[in-house]
């Protein structure tokens, strides 16, 4: 569906742009503006220029409010974005100072995010 909606130039696997993401919002939603786009996303009028200028990340939270606003999935979404990660990353350096109990039990945060059972327990 997304594929017949824009250029296949918009549904790339080239670099991360948010640009790309809300102008296909902008097209599917028929926003006239950024002012209009926020307005039918619920967002403030301001959050739409700072994702587009990158002032301000785009969570997951936005991403799943984007796809219920428009009908598309989450993984087009992304695409379209130019996000290409198959799985969350936990920097390492998070792990320092920590206890070894608090190391397991996000250890086992994260591979409930990602669906995977704990071989420790």
């Amino acid at each position: 569906m997304v594929q017949q909606l824009l250029p296949t130039a918009a549904v790339n696997s080239g670099p991360y742009e948010p640009e790309n993401l809300l102008n296909f919002l902008q097209f599917l939603l028929g926003a006239a503006s950024d002012a209009a786009l926020a307005q039918r996303l619920e967002v403030t009028a301001a959050d739409i220029p700072l994702l587009r200028r990158r002032r301000i990340p785009l969570t997951g939270g936005m991403l799943i409010r984007m796809s219920d606003f428009c009908g598309v999935s989450v993984d087009a979404l992304r695409t379209i974005l130019g996000d290409r990660r198959s799985q969350m990353r936990v920097p390492q350096r998070r792990w320092r100072g920590t206890t070894e109990q608090a190391r397991q039990d996000a250890r086992r945060q994260v591979l409930a995010l990602r669906g995977k059972a704990d071989p420790g327990s």
